[in-house]
């Protein structure tokens, strides 16, 4: 895989960091510097670590299923961009959201660290699939890993400026780009696979 393609995966990956991001950065109204790094790290940490754990899963039975690893990585892609669109076109419910998308009236603001691992998790539990395919594809996990990370902190800290600036109508979109750009190199992968190997 190439550090295009990487680079390509990192900003899906990133747009439901993006969109979080978005929701903080109008809660904050104003950058605040110790805030957007917090934010930042937490969500890049987890968006870069989950692909890692799910790499180590797939790679232990990986050349099991090397005839059609490919259908595997286009599945678990599409699975995932597809559940970013589902999110991206359902339109936000009626209860009055909180900064972390917590119903009730207690207070969970997105920088508050035990909102924020929440946050952190919730956004990047599904990269583990995106981890998983990689792990049937020949891609080098530092430079992956690397490239996650430093792009879903610059999403994430344009998320909150984005979020100061124009509030949260930005967070549906960001959702729906980046499951279009995830079902993209899965469909690309399997055209690779079937048509050019």
């Amino acid at each position: 895989m190439s550090i295009v393609e990487i680079i390509i995966i990192a900003i899906g990956l990133s747009m439901d960091s993006f969109a979080v991001a978005v929701g903080a950065g109008a809660v904050m109204k104003r950058m605040m510097v110790s805030r957007v790094i917090k934010i930042a790290f937490f969500l890049s940490a987890f968006q870069c670590v989950m692909p890692l754990i799910g790499f180590m899963a797939g790679d232990s039975f990986a050349h099991h299923i090397q005839s059609w690893d490919h259908w595997v990585a286009f599945g678990l892609l599409a699975l995932m961009g597809g559940k970013m669109l589902q999110e991206g076109f359902t339109p936000p419910s009626d209860e009055k959201e909180k900064p972390c998308g917590c119903t009730d009236d207690k207070k969970c603001y997105p920088w508050h660290t035990r909102t924020l691992i929440a946050l952190s998790i919730a956004t990047s539990i599904d990269a583990a699939a995106v981890g998983i395919s990689f792990s049937f594809l020949i891609v080098n996990m530092v430079v992956a890993t690397i490239v996650i990370f430093a792009t879903t902190a610059i999403f994430s800290t344009m998320g909150m400026w984005v979020g100061t600036r124009f509030g949260r109508r930005f967070r549906k979109r960001a959702e729906i780009i980046g499951g279009i750009i995830l079902i993209a190199i899965g469909i690309k992968i399997l055209i690779e696979h079937l048509f050019f190997s």
